[in-house]
This record gives C-alpha cells, sequence and structure tokens, in this order.
C-alpha cells in the first residue's frame, strides 16, 4: 500500500485526468539530446521518490511519493509521455481539469523478473496507485494506460506464447481491478537498432502485436524511424525520438477514443 498522505491535499484537491504509464526505462523516459520541451502546470506527474524492487524490499514498505509538475528527469533526460502530455493538454484536456502521470515504470523490469506478473510488486504497485487516485476524488478519471516495456524479457530469453500469456492477463487484469473494461491501452515498440541485433527480440515484439491486435482499445506504436542515444546506449529512445513517439502515442490513442 502506497504512503501518499503528505500529498492528499495537493492529489485529491483539483479534478484529474489520470494516465498510468507502467513498462520499464524507456516509459519512464532517458532520452538524452536537447528537446522542446516547456514545462506546463496543467500536467502532474506522481512517483516513488526511489527505485525499489522485490530482492530489497520483499514485503513491500511504505515509501515517499513525489508529486510535481511534469518535466525532464535529472541530466534532461526526456520520457516520451511528456510530448503525449502536450497533446492531451491542448485537444482534449478540458478547462478546470489537470493532467496527471501515475509513473509506475521501473526500469530493468519485466514479467521474467517477477516485475510485471498479476501477484508482483509492480503490477500490485500501478494497481494500487490507480485505485487510491481514482477513489480519493470522485471527479478523477483514468482515461488511458501507456506501456512500453519488453527488452528485460528479450534480454532473459522468454518464448513468444510466455509473454503473450502475461501481457494478456496483465491488461485483463489491469482493467478488472479498475473496473474499466474499456479503458484505452497503448503499447510501443523498442528502439529498431537494438532489437535487431538480438536473437530473442521477434518472439517478444510478435507477442506484444498479436496481443494488441486480439483485444479490443487497444493499439501499437511503430518505432520506425527512430533511434536510440547512440554509443553504448542503444536501447534507449533519444530525446528527439521521444518528442516523435510521444506523438505516434498520441496519435494511436487518439483512435481508440473514437472507437
Amino acid at each position: 500500500m502506497i504512503n501518499i498522505k503528505n500529498l492528499k491535499s495537493k492529489v485529491y484537491k483539483e479534478p484529474y485526468d489520470v494516465v498510468i504509464l507502467a513498462g520499464q526505462s524507456n516509459a519512464v523516459g532517458y532520452g538524452k539530446g536537447e528537446v522542446n520541451y516547456e514545462p506546463d502546470e496543467r500536467i502532474k506527474e506522481l512517483f516513488r521518490s526511489e527505485r525499489f524492487n522485490t530482492k530489497r524490499n520483499p514485503t513491500f514498505p511504505l515509501r515517499q511519493y513525489v508529486f510535481k509538475t511534469a518535466g525532464l528527469r535529472p541530466h534532461g533526460m526526456s520520457g516520451f509521455y511528456l510530448f503525449f502530455g502536450k497533446r492531451y493538454e491542448k485537444e482534449i484536456l478540458r478547462p478546470g481539469r489537470k493532467l496527471l502521470f501515475v509513473r509506475a515504470a521501473v526500469g530493468g523490469t519485466g514479467f521474467s523478473d517477477s516485475g510485471w506478473g498479476r501477484k508482483d510488486y509492480l503490477y500490485l504497485n500501478a494497481v494500487d496507485m490507480a485505485k487510491r487516485i481514482k477513489l480519493g476524488n470522485p471527479d478523477n478519471k483514468i482515461v488511458a494506460i501507456l506501456w512500453h516495456q519488453g527488452e528485460t524479457d528479450v534480454i532473459n530469453g522468454v518464448t513468444k506464447e510466455y509473454y503473450k500469456e502475461n501481457f494478456s492477463s496483465l491488461i485483463r487484469g489491469i482493467r478488472f481491478e479498475l473496473n474499466m473494461p474499456y479503458l484505452p491501452f497503448v503499447a510501443g515498440d523498442m528502439v529498431e537498432e537494438w532489437y535487431k541485433q538480438q536473437e530473442n527480440a521477434d518472439s517478444v515484439r510478435e507477442a506484444i502485436k498479436e496481443v494488441i491486435n486480439e483485444t479490443a482499445y487497444c493499439g501499437f506504436v511503430s518505432s520506425q524511424g527512430l533511434c536510440g542515444n547512440g554509443g553504448d546506449d542503444i536501447i534507449h529512445f533519444s530525446g528527439k525520438s521521444n518528442e516523435i513517439f510521444g506523438n505516434r502515442y498520441f496519435e494511436e490513442y487518439k483512435k481508440i477514443r473514437e472507437k
């Protein structure tokens, strides 16, 4: 259970459209390079103040959460969600409301390391955060889940069947827990240059695409033409690629909304 008692007056005071960010590091944002992003007081984010995992914290203890205006991470690193947020604020967000990103993603995690399964700590944390935000203010509404994950499970060599079963279960589980069967779910592809060098990438990528195609109100975002940070860090989308990627996420989300 999360401890946000010191944040209640801030998180629950105003009505929010809430987006859950889930997965691993590219969902958090590790894009390097200058980008055109100005913080907007109508776009907020909520996240844990420190990394946590099952080895260090097997009992899932309380930790302080940070609530702030969304912006670039330390050293100017960007995430695609920031640019998704700008489009959402401009085209969808109604007057008098704000947008809140619940950053439940943690770098280097997946299904194969007991992070995102239905009984695992990251899944449970994401659901718990969403429930508290939803129940804390009746005017808050969860509008989407943005998912980016796969690299850890590619590295760990999981099968297509394994990933597909767990990924499908995650989508069904979150929608069931929140009693939102039509909650839009958008997933994105990995960095092209990186996955083309991985023996097992096709298995995971095909699993993601098939689950998205077989599940209602889901969308898949291509990473074609986008690049990583370069050098030893081609696994993370660059700042400029994150800007493009975020706009692609938003376009896919709009398609789901139109349904």
